[in-house]
């Protein structure tokens, strides 16, 4: 499979074009997600060990 066609159906999958959504929206909301959880965990085991 190439890597257009790869790209093509990982979008109909996530339905990006009925969630009008695009691949830069998703990466930036995922890399968002994750320094959240990271903050959380790490303000977390702050706040346990103190």
């Amino acid at each position: 499979m190439s890597n257009t066609a790869l790209r093509q159906e990982l979008e109909r999958y996530f339905q990006f074009k009925e969630l009008n959504t695009n691949w830069r929206t998703e990466i930036l909301a995922s890399a968002t997600t994750f320094v959240t959880m990271a903050y959380i965990q790490v303000y977390f085991w702050n706040a346990v060990i103190d």
